[in-house]
């Protein structure tokens, strides 16, 4: 009788393992053995959801969850109730009283159809409760409530509660620490949490004040309603009212039409206290509104630690009519003020994320002063709101170093010489002819880093004196290199065609010739098999004398895609890590091997399996991933293990976990150069 390990478990992994199943199922182990009958019963975390049904029709969702809790053994430390039909409200209140004597530490109720589920008196007796979320719920707590003494994280969706009893519920769980509240309407939001690490706010409100939150570390805030004469400007600043309490903040989110209310009220150059711990920073902004603008550099300005920025450019946002406006007239004056004098640069920032953008001029504006005043930024990312504006913004934006284009069409016109001063560009799922791309490429002097996703060209053409990496992804038939004398990272994966290629001479040489400083190298899949066309030797005419990481995905089943692996490895004497990523293209062996060509390149790996006498003294680190149980894969593998004398790690990950076992006995039989050399499985489904 074969040993049963999964029984044998310790019971609190068995337990993790069942909580990981949908209730169905795992009720159903209680059938396996005797060992397992109540197993399932004891489990402390109960998800009732969409996958809680049965096959037997008579059987409803009810019957599930009353079977379910009139057979638990034990606490219940976890309840989630998420039905999409309508449940009645004394199911419900049936199930919350029983978990009201259970002292449930977390409980969940989303209620998708009907009414606002009305929560029970008994809800607000269970003290031992940790974690709350009420999705379409209504609370109306009876006048002894006196708060969850233990509650730490609070989510309130779209449930109907009076604001008075909101504030009274935030203020007595004194050790809450996360907060969501999402579709409320309150006239005043006042948080009081002195514990309170988290808040995630969307709704109707007018104004939110903070008290007793000085640990807040994280907050996402969005208002949902366009502001209107209803606010009543006066002498002190909302931008100073809402952060003061936030001293020691790492993420803000300003969301919706909120930053229209931090606009509101006089603003000082700089905030009286700065941000010193603020490091990332995400604002929805009008660039029509002046104020708004101000607003966003203050905060900047006030954030000496800030390292990542995301700005959302709404472009549904009309133009506001207040040109005349004094405060607005304030406001764009001190702003190019800004602009033209900032002093204090953005000594932090690394990453900036703009979406939604548009051909504004105070989009521009903004843009080019951050770029100006960031000296460590590292990379911009702007995604445009239209791409029939992409070509405009991009004329524009590619006059500073870099830049990247996602989704659009390029279609410069007849005059265009070319981005003088651009060094990096990304282009991805971007429409453009193959001879735009050529003299785009060839009119950039000073570009340094090119990665191009999805083109479909014929022939790719890669012509850039001053290029150091290259990422390039797509359907082509041919590349080549002009003026690439300085590329040093190169990844190049080609897309499957089934063409036939010819060729008088080896790609292989005509693919390396132009890459003499190469140091990494990335063969992507199907690009080995236009490299292994022409005549091929077992060394490469000049070596590849800087190259020290090679990742190459390989047919195994075809001699000549070996051949050339073999022969990039004898001509790279500095190589030190060696990816290798197998996928298996099936071939027909009656057919496939009794091709002159494959029968010459099957003898040659062989010869040089044989008569090996250059070992790859520099290799350290090999990965082979998705092998199979092929012989051409071991004798690949036996090979490397022979000829790498100083060889430390190979780490494989079979193509199916049922192979593991043999492949182990397998490996365990080959020799090694090296001694100190080690062999690690992978686990192909972890």
């Amino acid at each position: 009788m074969e040993f049963d390990r999964i029984s044998n478990l310790p019971s609190d992994v068995v337990e993790q393992i069942l909580s990981h199943l949908p209730i169905r199922e795992a009720v159903r182990t209680s059938v396996l053995s005797s060992n397992w009958r109540y197993r399932s019963a004891m489990l402390p975390h109960l998800v009732f959801d969409y996958q809680c049904f049965s096959r037997e029709k008579h059987v409803t969702f009810v019957n599930i969850v009353d079977h379910v809790l009139l057979g638990h053994i034990g606490p219940i430390h976890k309840f989630k109730l998420s039905h999409f039909g309508c449940l009645a409200t004394w199911d419900i209140d049936r199930w919350i009283l029983h978990l009201s004597r259970n002292s449930v530490k977390e409980l969940i109720l989303v209620i998708w159809e009907g009414g606002r589920y009305r929560v029970p008196s008994y809800l607000y007796s269970c003290q031992d409760i940790i974690r709350l979320e009420l999705f379409r719920c209504l609370l109306k707590p009876p006048p002894t409530f006196k708060g969850f003494r233990n509650l730490k994280s609070l989510v309130i969706d779209h449930v109907t509660l009076a604001q008075d009893v909101f504030h009274n519920i935030i203020a007595c769980c004194s050790l809450l620490e996360k907060l969501t509240l999402l579709g409320f309407s309150f006239t005043h939001l006042e948080i009081d949490a002195p514990n309170l690490q988290f808040l995630h706010v969307e709704g109707d409100f007018e104004d939110v004040t903070f008290e007793n939150t000085l640990n807040l570390a994280d907050v996402c805030i969005s208002m949902d309603n366009y502001v209107d004469q209803r606010w009543v400007r006066n002498s002190s600043s909302n931008l100073v009212k809402f952060l003061v309490q936030l001293p020691h903040i790492q993420r803000l989110k300003i969301q919706g039409f909120f930053l229209q209310i931090l606009a509101i009220g006089a603003l000082s150059a700089e905030l009286p206290k700065p941000w010193l711990y603020l490091k990332f920073l995400s604002i929805s902004i009008n660039f029509n509104d002046p104020r708004e603008i101000l607003t966003a550099l203050r905060l900047l300005r006030s954030s000496p630690a800030v390292q990542e920025l995301e700005i959302s450019a709404d472009p549904s946002l009309p133009e506001l009519g207040f040109s005349a406006d004094q405060e607005v007239q304030v406001a764009l004056s001190e702003m190019n003020s800004l602009y033209g004098n900032c002093i204090c640069p953005f000594t932090q920032l690394r990453l900036v994320k703009i979406s939604d953008f548009s051909d504004v001029k105070t989009e521009f504006d903004f843009i080019r002063f951050l770029l100006l005043n960031s000296p460590v930024l590292e990379k911009m990312i702007v995604k445009p709101a239209f791409a029939d504006g992409s070509l405009e913004l991009l004329k524009q934006l590619l006059r500073y170093d870099s830049f990247r284009v996602l989704i659009c069409v390029l279609k410069p016109p007849s005059t265009f010489k070319g981005f003088r001063n651009l060094k990096s560009l990304l282009l991805k799922g971007v429409t453009l002819d193959q001879d735009v791309f050529q003299n785009l490429i060839a009119c950039c002097p000073l570009l340094e880093k090119l990665t191009l996703s999805i083109p479909t060209f014929t022939h790719l053409k890669i012509d850039a004196p001053n290029l150091q990496f290259l990422d390039v992804e797509g359907d082509f038939e041919d590349v080549t290199f002009e003026n690439t004398l300085n590329l040093a990272d190169v990844r190049v994966c080609i897309y499957p065609h089934g063409r036939t290629w010819v060729c008088d001479n080896s790609n292989l040489v005509k693919f390396l010739v132009q890459l003499p400083l190469v140091q990494r190298l990335n063969i992507g899949r199907y690009l080995l098999q236009i490299l292994v066309v022409g005549s091929l030797s077992p060394k490469l005419p000049k070596p590849c004398l800087y190259l020290k990481f090679l990742s190459v995905m390989v047919n195994f089943n075809d001699p000549a895609e070996v051949l050339t692996v073999l022969c990039l490895l004898r001509s790279s004497p500095a190589v030190q890590e060696l990816e290798i990523s197998v996928y298996p293209a099936l071939v027909e062996e009656q057919d496939f091997y009794a091709h002159q060509e494959v029968q010459a390149a099957l003898s040659e790996v062989n010869s040089l399996y044989g008569n090996w006498i250059f070992p790859v003294t520099q290799l350290r680190l090999v990965r082979i991933s998705y092998i199979f149980d092929l012989k051409t894969e071991l004798d690949f593998i036996r090979f490397l293990l022979l000829n790498s004398p100083v060889l430390e790690k190979m780490i494989v990950t079979p193509d199916d976990a049922s192979d593991s076992l043999e492949l182990i006995k397998q490996f365990l039989q080959l020799g090694r150069a090296s001694v100190h050399s080690e062999i690690i499985f992978l686990d192909p489904d972890s």
